[in-house]
């Protein structure tokens, strides 16, 4: 088989391909990946530019729910703002606005398991916005679990209802 460009002027030839997939050439090449991606920050470790200011831990959160709102504001805030209104940094550039979890009417339609899934799978895994992604390949569930529980904070509802219970 002859590898070329869709032009066919042979900008990709097959020597040239061989030579790329050389151990001697790959090898460095697949070592310098490893190491930046070993030394790239979670998104825990980076800087909060998601927020325009520091906010305060609540006094009245759980434990969980202190680990929600630090990945909340690492994380989540770039979009959905460190107040959870839908303004963060990079709404603006988002052809669908993020989610105002502040909006007490919205949230009470919203089970804790549907967020989860929604954190988990991204928009498109729940028929929402694509431009949410996935957060399942990134975080445990334990972390997603957070997450869910800070939310749920934010319109000052508490918990949304199970599947079971009623809904305001």
């Amino acid at each position: 088989m002859h590898y070329t460009c869709s032009n066919d002027k042979g900008f990709l030839r097959r020597d040239a391909i061989d030579r790329l997939m050389h151990p001697a050439v790959l090898l460095p090449i697949v070592i310098a990946m490893i190491v930046i991606g070993a030394l790239w920050p979670y998104p825990d470790e980076l800087p909060n530019a998601g927020a325009s200011a520091p906010v305060a831990p609540a006094p009245s959160l759980t434990r969980l729910e202190e680990t929600g709102r630090r990945l909340y504001l690492s994380i989540c805030s770039y979009c959905h703002g460190p107040a959870g209104d839908g303004f963060g940094v990079n709404a603006p550039n988002l052809a669908v606005p993020p989610r105002d979890h502040t909006d007490a009417a919205y949230m009470r339609t919203v089970t804790g398991d549907d967020l989860f899934a929604i954190i988990k799978l991204g928009g498109a895994g729940r028929n929402k916005s694509a431009l949410m992604p996935p957060w399942g390949g990134r975080l445990s569930d334990r972390e997603i679990a957070a997450l869910v529980a800070y939310v749920q904070t934010l319109s000052m509802l508490g918990p949304a209802p199970g599947p079971n219970e009623p809904r305001h």
